[in-house]
């Protein structure tokens, strides 16, 4: 959805988000069609993906089938992680902040003062924005971060509570998972939210299972390679085939200490 901010006068962000997918086939963003102002609220209006979520379509899907979308997947997960970085140097961050979405079923909302709030005029306050995975939501929402660790040495601050001020050092404890998360490695275009809910499939005049369209990008930005991973299995309960077939390590390369590490600071923060 994140897709609908860059169409009005922000065409180097339009470009970038379009680029990983030059055909319709691999196309996973809803197409925006325009916008409509009333009193202080903005109205965005998006195509409809007519199908099922991944999660919905799952028992009625062939081993065929499952093969079919998991390659599809893999190919629009890594046509995203093509995508070079800013060139102005990598960082961790969201494209834009959070709280500029407003989920309706009319379509998404956007505040007209969260608008001069975000500076949207200014390209570079888009692309840079802090992280806001809801992780860290509400009590630890980021600046974007210029290196690996530390964005790790904060989502640890965030599992175990820590207040840090910027001067100060996030205290890292034996038997606290820090030490299974390197801290190098790529950073990557992720959609940040990567779960069998919010991936939209269809079936055509064949009967053959497509993906339609993959929805909920708010969370899409710039993160360590092993955070679109973690997503694509995290969100799915532990006794679901997703997981106890592994599908989603047919997606993309396995990360399983990160994922270990990253999922017990999930369960820290929301017990």
């Amino acid at each position: 959805m994140i897709y609908a901010f860059f169409i009005e006068k922000r065409h180097k962000h339009y470009e970038l988000l379009g680029k990983p997918f030059p055909t319709a086939k691999y196309q996973p963003v809803p197409e925006v069609f325009g916008w409509k102002v009333c009193g202080h609220r903005m109205f965005l209006y998006m195509s409809l993906i007519v199908g099922k979520t991944l999660r919905e379509a799952w028992p009625l899907l062939t081993k065929d089938d499952k093969s079919a979308i998991s390659t599809e997947l893999s190919h629009i997960v890594t046509a995203l992680r093509r995508v070079s970085p800013d060139p102005s140097g990598p960082f961790i961050g969201t494209w834009l902040p959070l709280h500029a979405f407003d989920s309706v079923s009319a379509g998404l909302l956007l505040n007209r003062h969260d608008r001069t709030d975000l500076g949207l005029s200014n390209l570079g306050s888009v692309s840079r924005g802090p992280v806001h995975d809801r992780f860290l939501h509400f009590d630890y929402v980021e600046r974007p971060f210029l290196t690996i660790k530390s964005f790790q040495d904060w989502l640890l601050a965030a599992a175990t509570r820590q207040q840090v001020r910027p001067s100060e050092e996030v205290v890292v404890l034996d038997g606290l998972y820090r030490d299974w998360l390197p801290d190098i490695g790529n950073i990557c275009l992720t959609h940040g939210d990567l779960t069998i809910d919010n991936i939209i499939i269809s079936s055509d005049e064949h009967g053959a299972y497509h993906i339609a369209g993959i929805i909920d990008w708010e969370q899409a930005g710039w993160y360590p390679e092993y955070w679109e991973y973690f997503k694509l299995y995290y969100g799915v309960e532990i006794g679901h085939e997703w997981r106890t077939e592994g599908w989603a390590d047919k997606v993309m390369k396995p990360f399983e200490d990160e994922f270990t590490a990253v999922a017990e600071y999930f369960l820290w923060r929301n017990p």
